[in-house]
């Protein structure tokens, strides 16, 4: 079976974006407990990782608040100066898994 790739992303975003990924399972110890700090599938990051899909806006903003990894380094394509989404905004299931928000001074 032939797994279509989610090409939209350059060759340099896509880069930026695995290693940007693997810090975060890196320190979240593993590709499974980063998907349940931030609530979401726990095959999720073995597919961005297989580049099937990309990290979505909601997901890197929890990420960086999780594992204080930059969300424009999550997603480089997404202008985040012109659009961001406070954490608040997240979909449920994120913020129940993240808990409460202190508040963090993310690396760039």
């Amino acid at each position: 079976m032939k797994v279509k790739y989610y090409r939209h992303l350059s060759e340099k975003a896509w880069e930026v974006m695995l290693s940007a990924l693997a810090v975060a399972i890196d320190r979240a110890g593993s590709k499974s407990n980063l998907a349940r700090k931030i609530g979401i599938e726990k095959n999720l990051p073995t597919v961005w990782s297989q580049r099937i899909r990309v990290v979505t806006f909601e997901q890197a903003i929890a990420i960086e608040f999780a594992y204080n990894v930059s969300k424009k380094s999550l997603r480089p394509d997404i202008d985040w100066d012109y659009v961001d989404l406070p954490l608040e905004k997240l979909p449920q299931k994120m913020l129940t898994a993240l808990g409460e928000f202190p508040q963090r001074v993310v690396e760039t």
